[in-house]
Formats: structure tokens, sequence, C-alpha cells
């Protein structure tokens, strides 16, 4: 298991025995190269739903429009992933770990990162906001927001309710995967 056949070292495979015969077989280790995925902060054995991509082995496409692969190979061959693509509502956020491209030397493994995506807008609460929405990713920070501005008030920050509610900074990370509106206090 794990080795290929990769030809004769040795002998011949065919012919009479006269004496003492021996041939001697030539097997390779094979290795796997194998596509999983972080959707939304989770792992995933599979990218459908959230992504494809195509594969090149040895510099020939071997999956177009793949999301789940897994598949053994001998020692040095070459792999590229490209042509990543996204399902609407989704964002490729990038490699989480492994690389695009390389030479199998070892089992392989590489992690996409994708997630989910919606829009964030930000209720002024009566005041006036110079950017009123934003897209954000499930499982990332939110990231810079406006900062809005009303006459004899102080901005005390973004809120999940217009009254009340939990404070939302630019390091929160996004929970939300539907659209979703952040209420200036």
């Amino acid at each position: 298991s794990g080795h290929s056949y990769t030809g004769v070292h040795a002998g011949s495979l065919s012919g009479t025995i006269t004496g003492d015969t021996s041939v001697e077989l030539a097997f390779g280790t094979n290795y796997y190269l194998d596509l999983n995925g972080y959707l939304d902060g989770a792992y995933s054995g599979d990218i459908r739903g959230y992504g494809m991509v195509d594969i090149y082995i040895n510099g020939t496409l071997r999956e177009s429009g793949g999301g789940d692969f897994y598949m053994t190979f001998p020692y040095g061959t070459t792999y590229e992933i490209n042509n990543i693509q996204t399902v609407p509502g989704h964002r490729y956020i990038g490699v989480y770990s492994g690389s695009l491209s390389g030479t199998i030397t070892e089992n392989t493994i590489v992690e996409l990162k994708f997630g989910t995506t919606s829009e964030v807008t930000f209720d002024p609460n009566g005041g006036d906001v110079s950017k009123d929405n934003k897209t954000v990713i499930c499982g990332e920070m939110y990231g810079s927001m406006p900062t809005p501005t009303r006459a004899n008030y102080s901005f005390d920050g973004w809120y999940t309710e217009r009254n009340g509610g939990i404070m939302v900074i630019e390091l929160s990370v996004v929970t939300e995967t539907t659209d979703h509106t952040l209420y200036a206090h």
C-alpha cells in the first residue's frame, strides 16, 4: 500500500528460466494530494457550495471546476491549483495552509479559506454617515467602520440594536451570515 510499480530494475518479466534467475521490480512511493477548505471558520473536506477550482497535475488539467479532490501521485509530481471561483454570496479569502502549487514529496494537504459574505448597513440613528454599507465576511473581523456625526451628540459606537444591543468594534468577528444593520449610539 502506498507504492506503485514503476518498472523492472534488473532482469526481465518474460523469457526462459535457465539456472538461477532473478528479477528485481522497482516500486515508488505514492503520496496524496488532498484539497480541503475552511468554510466560515469550520473545517471541511469539500469546498463545493462555496467555490470550485481547476487542478493541474504535471501541467495537464486533471480536475476542472472541482471542489472535492483526493488522489495519490508518485514522488516528484507537480501540481497547481488555479481558477478559483466562488459561488454567489461567498468569497475566497486565501490559502489557510499549504500552497497553490508545488512538487509532491510527501502527503500534501492544501486548505483554502472561504467565507459567507453579507452586507452590513450602518444606520446613523438620526445622524449622518459618509458610507452607509459594507460587505463583510462571516468569521472575519468587521474592519474599518465609518464614524457618524450628529449635532449635539457624541458617538459611543456601533450596536446590534437601535436601543441597547451589543457593541460591535472593528476587531469584532462577524457572526452573521445574512445582511444586517448596526446602529449608531
